[in-house]
């Protein structure tokens, strides 16, 4: 019984130390980047994209964010001269950050439960144009993300399409549109014309009518009682 129990603590203590319980599975899960290139403009802020799939918390684990671009020399492999962000167990290792960094990267804290190693990048410089590595390296699982930067995206965003994508009508088109309508007008302005002419007369008609009517009638004698 006694070396039973001496035989699981002996395995407890092994799993410890070695990390196999609770440890996950690396070919379990891939780390997703972006495909497509981020766009950014000098000065704006810019998320680069990049989670594990399935979900893991990671906050105890390490997460590192480098450019494929700089790669340290002999000299710098304690320093990391590549290392734009380290997150280790909770703690920014700024001193293995590459200076023009630090203060400007960040992960999303809330994102880290649910595996999300995103990485914001605030004040976006010419200088920051580069290919991004995301790598866990519990997992022994990496992913690249291209930053671009470019006021090319400003002007896409500010410069909303027109909601008429028509084509501009010529002078011609214009010209012969009011030709239309003049020659719609022209004919009912006649119309009216002639239809009120027509009244004229014969209330003029109806009028002299009974005007002759009147003087025709004696005021006196036997005409005036048939009239």
């Amino acid at each position: 019984m006694a070396r039973s129990v001496v035989g699981i603590a002996f395995y407890l203590i092994l799993c410890w130390v070695y990390g196999c319980l609770g440890t996950p599975n690396p070919e379990s899960y891939q780390l997703i980047g972006s495909d497509e290139p981020v766009v950014a403009v000098p000065g704006e802020d810019v998320t680069l994209p990049c989670r594990l799939d399935p979900e893991l918390d990671i906050q105890d684990r390490t997460v590192e964010w480098s450019r494929l671009d700089l790669q340290p020399g002999p000299s710098e492999k304690e320093s990391r001269a590549d290392v734009v962000f380290l997150y280790r167990v909770g703690v920014e290792l700024r001193d293995m950050m590459i200076v023009s960094y630090i203060g400007r990267t960040s992960l999303f804290r809330d994102g880290l439960k649910r595996g999300d190693m995103s990485l914001k990048i605030r004040n976006v410089t010419w200088g920051d144009e580069a290919t991004y590595k995301c790598f866990a390296p519990s997992l022994f699982k990496e992913a690249h993300v291209r930053l671009v930067v470019d006021f090319k995206a400003l002007a896409t965003e500010t410069s909303p399409l027109p909601t008429d994508l028509s084509a501009p009508r010529s002078q011609e088109e214009t010209s012969s549109g009011s030709r239309s309508r003049l020659a719609l007008w022209i004919p009912l302005g006649v119309f009216i014309t002639l239809l009120l002419t027509f009244l004229a007369c014969f209330l003029q008609q109806q009028r002299q009518k009974r005007n002759t009517e009147a003087t025709s009638c004696s005021p006196l004698g036997s005409a005036a009682a048939v009239c």
